[in-house]
Order: C-alpha cells, then structure tokens, then sequence
C-alpha cells in the first residue's frame, strides 16, 4: 500500500496546481460580502504551485522517456491492477474536480517504472546474496480504523458499518472520527510492532490493535477496543494521551514469508527501491535524467526550473546503465536490519 500511498501524494500535488476550468465567474470564496474571483484565484495558485506542478510532470515525461530509450515496458496487466486498486480507495478523492485531468495511469506507470530503470536485476541478486535476512518478511495486514472518544460512539459506528463496504467504512472512519488521527486512510500493521515501540503508551496500543485485527478475515470488522492516542494540546504545542476508542477494518491479508530471488524479484527491488527513497538517491537520480533532457520552459514566470536543470547539468552526474553496483544493509518494513540481532 505504500506504492498506492506515494502515487496518491503525487496525484495531490499535481491536483494543487490544476486551475478550475469550467468554474466561469463565480467567486471562489466571499470576505466581508466582498468576492474573491476565480480569476485571483487562478492566478495565484498558478505562481505559487505552477512550478511545482510543472516540475513534476517533467519529471514524470523525463522517467517515460527514460524506459523507452531502454526498452523497458511495464504489463498492462500490472499497471490495470494498480489503477484500479488506486480507485478502490481513493475513489472520492479521485472524481473531485481538482483530479479532473490528472492521468492516474501515467501516475501509476511512473512509479512502476522507477525501480526497474534504478535498480537492475544485477543490483536484486547481489542484495539477497549479501543480506538473505533482510528479506524475512513478517505477517502484515492492511486495514481501516476509526478512532472514536467513547465506547457509545464506537459501538454506534461500528452498528453503521457492518455489512457495508470498505469505501463506505473509509468514508465512515474519515467523516466519524476524532481530529488529527489521520483515519479513513489505509494503514499497514505488521506483526510484531509492538516490540519496536517508541514508549509504553504506543506499545499498549500496537498490541491491542495486534490482538484484535489478526483475528479478522478481509472485510471483517473488530468489536470496538480501547487505546491510548496522543492527540494535539489546546494551544497547538506538543500533544497529550487521552483514551479513545478504535474500530477496525482488515482490507487484506499477508502471511509471513521468506522472499526468493526466483519468485519475488519485484517485491525484493521494491525493498530496495525503498531504501533508496528514504535518501535523496531517487531526487538525485530524477534530477540527473532532467539535466541531460533538453527540456525548454516558455513561460516566464517557470523559468526558475530551466535554472534548476542547468545547475543539476553541472552537479549531478547523469544516470549511467554501467554504474557500478552497490548494496548497502537494508530492510525490509517490519524486519530486523540485516546483521543485526
């Protein structure tokens, strides 16, 4: 679900910079009975998130041409998947407005392609030669949750789901539950969490959350069970533990599982897609195709990226298929780090 979570952020930002077409002159908004047009609001967003917006498609275009001139194709198969999951549980989200013209399926080839034009077969066989351990993968579930502030209100909730879809909880669990808790979005729970806690509160709570979602088949939902959350204080600094009440949704399962260079070599460069993402090597190589691209910007107010791009030309040096490989200890979510006890 991480791969759908990211697509989605990048959906997001894309969405930020559409401009409303179709909204005529209707005001976007009204202070004091005095409208605010769609024109100044257009023209705002379009010279505070315009290049952003712009530099992620360039990005997204620089990555297909990329596959391309490599040869790298995804299977229609795959990438239908993953759109149609994407749908699945962002479907609202996605027939908003702002998505109108966002291209999911380009979104969802991009992020495919990525790890296959980072990380070469070479890269994959050499990790699960050095580091076998990294690649024990434990029990995961994924799941819903509502986070309510009393039994009556969870019981109450939980009544209202039963028997409905998962779209119908998310909604239920985003619309329901308390501020702040981040529910409604699809959360990964890996066996054995509680074990990595950051404190005894998060440890209580992962092992009630252990003990009740396990039990659940997909599409089950918990009886309500009480946690301790840290929610924001009053004045905005620092947050405090208070109970709360969750109720939850298993989306799907996953056994725990010894991956294998023979049936899981897209998951394992996943793993280390992963890796690479949580340090600016991804920025660094997405920054190394555009400055050997010839990319030309024509509108004035972009022209800031032309100069990003000269100055990555000078810096970064560009993708090489021959770059030497290099492994270092990772893991997988939920795995003790290679090496380590």
């Amino acid at each position: 679900m991480s791969t759908l979570r990211r697509a989605c952020i990048g959906l997001a930002v894309a969405a930020t910079g559409l401009l409303l077409a179709g909204c005529g002159s209707h005001p976007v908004a009204r202070v004091n009975g005095k409208p605010i047009s769609q024109e100044e609001f257009d023209k705002e967003v379009r010279l505070i998130a315009g290049p952003q917006v712009l530099d992620g498609i360039i990005g997204r275009k620089v990555v297909l041409h990329e596959a391309a001139r490599k040869g790298i194709s995804l299977d229609d198969a795959q990438v239908n998947a993953e759109v149609a999951t994407l749908k699945k549980h962002y479907g609202n989200a996605l027939k908003s407005p702002e998505f109108a013209n966002v291209d999911v399926r380009e979104q969802v080839e991009v992020r495919l392609l990525l790890p296959r034009l980072m990380i070469s077969d070479e890269e994959v066989a050499k990790a699960v030669a050095e580091h076998p351990r990294a690649f024990e993968q434990k029990e995961r579930a994924t799941y819903y949750r509502m986070v309510l502030p009393s039994e009556e209100a969870a019981t109450s909730a939980r009544r209202d789901v039963i028997g409905k879809s998962d779209a119908y909880f998310a909604r239920m669990a985003d619309s329901r539950s308390m501020p702040n808790t981040n529910a409604g979005a699809p959360q990964v729970f890996i066996k054995g969490m509680a074990s990595g806690a950051p404190d005894a509160d998060a440890k209580r709570t992962f092992a009630a959350i252990e003990e009740h979602l396990f039990t659940l088949r997909p599409g089950g939902t918990s009886e309500p069970f009480v946690v301790t959350a840290g929610v924001p204080n009053a004045s905005g600094k620092g947050r405090r533990a208070i109970p709360a009440w969750l109720v939850v949704r298993m989306l799907s399962h996953t056994p725990a599982k010894q991956l294998t260079l023979a049936k899981d070599k897209d998951q394992i460069r996943e793993a280390i897609f992963a890796q690479k993402n949580a340090t600016d090597e991804v920025t660094r190589y997405l920054l190394g195709l555009k400055a050997k691209a010839r990319i030309e910007i024509d509108v004035p107010a972009f022209a800031v990226l032309q100069e990003q791009y000269r100055d990555a030309a000078r810096t970064v040096p560009a993708p090489s298929p021959r770059a030497p490989v290099t492994v270092t200890p990772f893991r997988l979510p939920g795995t003790k780090a290679a090496g380590g006890r």
